[in-house]
């Protein structure tokens, strides 16, 4: 019977030294990878987020051809990508002297062509006087209206009507003095005579004068 084995007698394990990583190990290579796209990724989420740009915004409701008040702008940030060069940025000024160029909402964007210079036909004004039954009740600054003219009662032909302007945009609308109007019943209408042509107001201001005016206010749809 072979004799017991002392403790001291037993073979230790060979020991395991540390190996250094290898730039060739794909395990430290695919690691390497993921840390630098994660890195790259992460970079271009951070610098689209950043990626907007300054532009004025319309604070209220404004009417076509009424002025451009600068004070009724507000600037905002917003991603615009490719179509930044459609709206006015924020750190340009908006000259004075212009007017709106169509109807524009409370927080849209300015875009560049929404404005426009005072034409030089606008200096021609035409003042009507207008009773108050014969306008809409609300009628406003920058409103269109279509001039109708009817025959008073003592012609032969009261009761017809004729247009006489249409497409007339309107500058102000004020009570009109009883000097002016017989009453305060009337209204002083101040239209903008932007486009007509010399021999189309002779006529259309024959016919006002005499017979009675109606405003026939021109229905705008809404904007997209």
């Amino acid at each position: 019977m072979p004799a017991p084995t002392s403790p001291t007698e037993t073979a230790a394990p060979p020991a395991t030294r540390l190996r250094r990583p290898r730039w060739s190990d794909p395990r430290l290579l695919v690691g390497l990878l993921l840390v630098c796209g994660s890195i790259v990724i992460g970079a271009r989420v951070m610098a689209a987020a950043d990626d907007t740009t300054a532009v004025w915004s319309v604070a209220t409701d404004h009417r076509a051809g009424t002025p451009v008040d600068a004070s009724d702008l507000r600037p905002v940030d917003v991603r615009l990508g490719d179509g930044a060069e459609r709206y006015v940025a924020a750190d340009e000024s908006v000259a004075s002297g212009r007017v709106w160029s169509r109807d524009v909402h409370a927080g849209e964007l300015l875009g560049v062509a929404a404005t426009r210079p005072v034409d030089v036909r606008e200096v021609a004004q035409l003042p009507l006087i207008v009773s108050a039954g014969s306008l809409p009740s609300d009628l406003a600054t920058g409103d269109r209206v279509d001039v109708w003219v009817s025959s008073g009662p003592e012609s032969a032909e009261s009761g017809r009507a004729e247009l006489v302007l249409d497409g007339m945009r309107v500058l102000s609308v004020v009570a009109a003095p009883a000097s002016m109007g017989g009453d305060m019943s009337g209204y002083r209408v101040l239209l903008a005579l932007e486009h007509d042509r010399p021999d189309r107001l002779g006529p259309a201001l024959g016919a006002i004068g005499a017979g009675e005016v109606t405003l026939v206010r021109e229905v705008v749809g809404e904007m997209s």
